[in-house]
């Protein structure tokens, strides 16, 4: 595939990366656990990773992974606390999180497939040298 471009492909399904995306998510992980203790008084959490399972009518499993993008507030309900759904935008006064790098992109790891925006897809790839990559429309 010729060099992609923002204009003819907004997003890029990349195969076979998975363990690039691991290592990434990892590194990232190991920052975003010590931003989510800095604001731990603060009641919120912005969670590493959110997974969405999904079963087709023919019963073959999908699961969506959403990286580092869904903020979630501490709750207390007598004696049992609970995360509830924020929002996808910084809470008010807080620092700004750890720079995400796998930030838009969309993981099914049981298909070995990733799609990444274009953006996303610039920062990256020097790592993902060697990976099928074909554009989304």
């Amino acid at each position: 595939m010729e060099e992609p471009t923002e204009r003819h492909c907004p997003k890029l399904k990349i195969y076979g990366c998975n363990k690039v995306f691991s290592r990434l998510l990892e590194e990232y992980r190991v920052s975003l656990y010590a931003y989510n203790t800095r604001i731990r008084d603060s009641g919120f959490y912005l969670k590493p990773v959110h997974k969405v399972y999904y079963t087709r009518k023919d019963g073959t499993r999908t699961i969506y992974e959403y990286y580092g993008t869904y903020w979630w507030i501490k709750k207390k309900k007598g004696y049992k606390t609970f995360l509830k759904y924020y929002g996808k935008n910084k809470p008010p006064n807080l620092p700004e999180p750890p720079v995400n790098p796998l930030n838009g992109i969309v993981s099914n790891p049981l298909e070995n497939w990733v799609i990444v925006p274009f953006n996303s897809y610039k920062a990256i790839a020097h790592v993902i040298k060697g990976c099928k990559v074909e554009c989304v429309k």
